[in-house]
Parts: C-alpha cells; sequence; structure tokens
C-alpha cells in the first residue's frame, strides 16, 4: 500500500530511475502503436501495462504473453531488454542496502 500511494503522489518527478524511464516508455509506446498489430497472420492486442511489470519479475525470460514491440520475433528482444532490467535491478538492490551500514560501523569504531 505504502509504495502505491507513495509512486501516486511523486508522479509528477521527471523521473526516478531506470524502472520509471521502462515506466513511460512502455506507456508511451502502448499509445503510439495502432492496435492490434498482425504480424505473420497473428494478431496482437495491447498488452496491461501491470500485466507486463508482474510478468517482467515473475515471467523470466518469457514475454510472449504481453508482446509490446518486436512484433516479428515474438518478443524476444523485449525479454533480452526485460532480462538486463530485471539483471541491473538485483545488482543495484545490495548496492543501496549494504554500504551504509557498514559505513556507519566503521566510523562507529573510529569514535569508541
Amino acid at each position: 500500500f505504502f509504495f502505491q500511494a507513495e509512486d501516486g503522489i511523486r508522479d509528477f518527478c521527471l523521473s526516478r530511475g531506470l524502472g520509471d524511464v521502462y515506466k513511460r516508455q512502455t506507456i508511451f509506446i502502448k499509445w503510439t502503436i495502432s492496435w492490434p498489430v498482425q504480424v505473420d497472420g497473428k494478431f496482437y492486442q495491447p498488452p496491461s501495462i501491470i500485466s507486463l511489470f508482474i510478468d517482467l519479475v515473475l515471467g523470466v525470460g518469457d514475454a510472449s504473453n504481453n508482446v509490446l514491440f518486436d512484433f516479428e520475433n515474438g518478443g524476444k528482444l523485449q525479454t533480452k531488454v526485460q532480462m538486463a532490467l530485471l539483471l541491473v535491478a538485483i545488482i543495484q538492490v545490495p548496492l543501496m542496502l549494504f554500504p551504509k551500514p557498514i559505513l556507519i560501523y566503521c566510523l562507529s569504531l573510529i569514535h569508541i
């Protein structure tokens, strides 16, 4: 609940990071494409943005259910982009969480 409310309150900021940039790009792409898209006899309907982001984490490596771009290849480029974003997010979490407690601990040793 807190994160949803916080996101809605601060949504007027230009950008808060890579995830926010990807969210805005997906909304822009979804609005600029004339749906439904037909490629090789297959029709693609516009994906739900919420489902797209849920599948980003839960459906790792498979964007075939929510193809937003790269229709000709069945969303393989979209899968690679989503995998790269997920990898960056996984790497960034420890980088954001661990340095501050370690720094505080080291500073407390100096002041003892």
